[in-house]
Formats: structure tokens, sequence, C-alpha cells
């Protein structure tokens, strides 16, 4: 396998092995997501996007037109497919035969649904985009030109993370608020103490 295509990994027994399957795909993918049980989808470089029906037992290349750097990919269904780029978001509402420019957001890099309306979109410029109804609309909730969101999780409706970099260092914010507000994460600074008494 070349370390120019595509290369796909997929495990049965709970990540003891990872056998490689057989991608005659050009280009590099950058990430996969699955809806459910059967239904998933990857990304890659120059517009690679693909598609499993059979839980990644096999893959087919979907189409695409000119090229575009996708990072991400989150299925809010088994139908509408979003995935990130350079330029922003895109959206696919028929499981990825045709897609459509969704929102102008800039450089993202990570994409994310909490359910089918709520999804969060991060990346260069530290900006941190919602949406509350499944992408009709994005509204920006934190931006820091000096940042940049490379990934961003949610434990649940209110607490999440985004991670990424500032100044070549790692930085980690948190909100609370389900998304509203996100604020930086202090390192843990640990220091020895230079004397200690026992009573």
């Amino acid at each position: 396998i070349s370390l120019d295509t595509a290369l796909i990994m997929r495990t049965t027994n709970g990540g003891e092995t990872w056998p490689i399957l057989e991608t005659p795909f050009p280009h590099i993918l950058n990430a996969v997501h699955f809806y459910n049980y059967f239904d998933g989808f990857a990304v890659g470089i120059n517009n690679l996007r693909l598609k499993t029906i059979n839980s990644g037992q096999n893959w087919s290349q979907l189409p695409s037109t000119q090229p575009v750097l996708l990072f991400d990919v989150f299925a809010t269904s088994s139908t509408n497919v979003f995935a990130v780029s350079t330029g922003g978001i895109y959206l696919s509402t028929d499981a990825g035969d045709s897609w459509s420019f969704n929102f102008p957001a800039g450089y993202m890099n990570t994409i994310l649904f909490q359910n089918n309306s709520t999804g969060f979109a991060a990346g260069r410029e530290g900006k941190i985009w919602k949406t509350a109804n499944a992408g009709s609309n994005w509204l920006n909730q934190y931006t820091n030109l000096a940042e940049e969101f490379m990934d961003i999780y949610f434990v649940n409706e209110d607490i999440g993370y985004a991670v990424g970099n500032k100044n070549n260092e790692g930085i980690i914010y948190k909100t609370t608020t389900g998304g509203e507000t996100f604020t930086g994460v202090d390192p843990n600074h640990y220091q020895f103490p230079a004397e200690f008494l026992l009573y």
C-alpha cells in the first residue's frame, strides 16, 4: 500500500487486530464516521468521499466535482452527511451522491453533531460555529485569530471540549453551557514542596 493512497482498516474483535482492507482509491483519507452499524462515510484529500452500507466491509467512491481538501465528516442520518474543508461546511442530503456548500465558515478542521439538529464546527482563527437547526443557520460561538481548533467533542448536551494549538502549544477549551461559551482550561503545573513536616 502506497503512502499516498487510501488506507482503511477494520476491526471485528474490539481493536485486538486491524486488518487492512483492499482499497483501490487514490489519495489520503482524513476522517471516518458511522451513522449506525451499517452506514459509514469517509473523506480525504482531492475530494475523496467514500461510503459503506455493510459495516465497512466494502467501500464505494462517491461522485465528486472540483478538488476539495476534506478534513472531517459527520452523518446525522443515513442520508444527511456534513463535511468540513478549507472553505467551510458541505452538506449532502442524499447519502453522499450530491453535495452543496452549506456555509462559508472558513477553514474548518472538525465537525460534530450532538443530535440531528445541534452541531458544532471548529477550525482556524479559533472559530467555533454552532447550528441548532440542522445546518440551516450557523452562529459564531468563539473566535481568536491566533488559535486553531483541531477537534471538538461533547460528553453530554452541556459539557464539551475543543482542542488545538496557539503559538505551537496545545490548548484545551471547555464549555458547560452547551457551547454558548467556551473558556480555556489551565494546564496543571505540579510543584514539588521544598520541605515537609511530619506530625
